[in-house]
């Protein structure tokens, strides 16, 4: 709400130009003070309803009634714009009643409350319930996350194949996060995964077309160093280029180092 300012102090001089009479200064002063609680009033009212009409519809979804599309998307966006404000308390509050009657958004973020303990305890396991609930109706964002906890072994015991598992399934969706994690898998290896280049540099190249800077400096580093098998300056230094013109400033050292070798020929 607007802060009412205060009426501008009047120089004496004026006053006494306008012979304003004391009766008429506190008949003056009265009105102010009316025309102020109307408006305290008003906006009061105005903010009232809105509260009312939230608690309402939380209370519809709380209750078992089924709220139609429209109003189910309203409160989302509602629930959205208070947990980027970072009011993520009363974020939760409005999400539960949507995610319990399997709003896929609404699941997801209240994973990522109970992940990130915004607004509530951190709790890994209830973020792992809410991410299967999103992940299994193909929410991407939902499928990398759990990927990551598999990975991690947070919420639930490490698992990389299953982890694989989600990832790829967003990676197929063109999430870039889990594109450039398969990569990085692959890439290193480990005991449950045997390193592959190819696969490591066909992931790599999905999220480097999708613009994620890490993975196009890593291509880069693929071509440059032969790692492929196949040496290509020209190729490194497309990508490196990319990776800078997206932020990433060692992509810039990279191209100038190799510059510097001596089987280096200008493309």
């Amino acid at each position: 709400m607007r802060r009412i300012e205060h009426p501008p102090v009047i120089d004496r001089t004026y006053c006494e130009k306008l012979r304003i009479s004391q009766i008429q200064y506190l008949a003056y002063s009265l009105f102010l003070i009316i025309l102020c609680w109307l408006v305290v009033a008003i906006n009061s009212f105005a903010i009232s309803k809105s509260n009312a009409d939230l608690k309402f519809q939380v209370a519809l979804i709380s209750q078992g009634l089924d709220l139609n599309e429209d109003l189910q998307a309203m409160q989302f966006s509602r629930a959205l714009a208070v947990y980027e404000r970072g009011e993520h308390y009363l974020a939760q509050r409005i999400l539960l009643p949507l995610a319990s009657k399997q709003h896929t958004e609404a699941e997801f973020y209240m994973g990522m409350i109970y992940d990130m303990g915004l607004g509530v305890d951190k709790d890994s396991a209830r973020a792992v319930s809410w991410y299967k609930k999103a992940a299994k109706k193909d929410y991407h964002h939902a499928q990398h996350n759990l990927a990551v906890a598999y990975a991690n072994g947070e919420g639930v015991k490490p698992n990389m194949k299953k982890a694989l598992h989600w990832w790829q399934l967003a990676a197929r969706q063109g999430n870039a996060d889990s594109q450039y994690n398969l990569g990085i898998i692959y890439a290193t290896g480990n005991a449950q995964v045997k390193k592959d280049l190819l696969e490591a540099e066909k992931w790599w190249r999905k999220a480097a077309i999708n613009g994620d800077a890490m993975a196009q400096y890593n291509l880069g580093a693929l071509y440059a160093n032969g790692e492929k098998k196949v040496t290509s300056y020209c190729e490194a230094i497309r990508w490196w280029k990319e990776s800078a013109r997206a932020g990433m400033g060692r992509a810039l050292v990279a191209i100038e180092l190799l510059k510097t070798r001596d089987d280096y020929h200008p493309c």
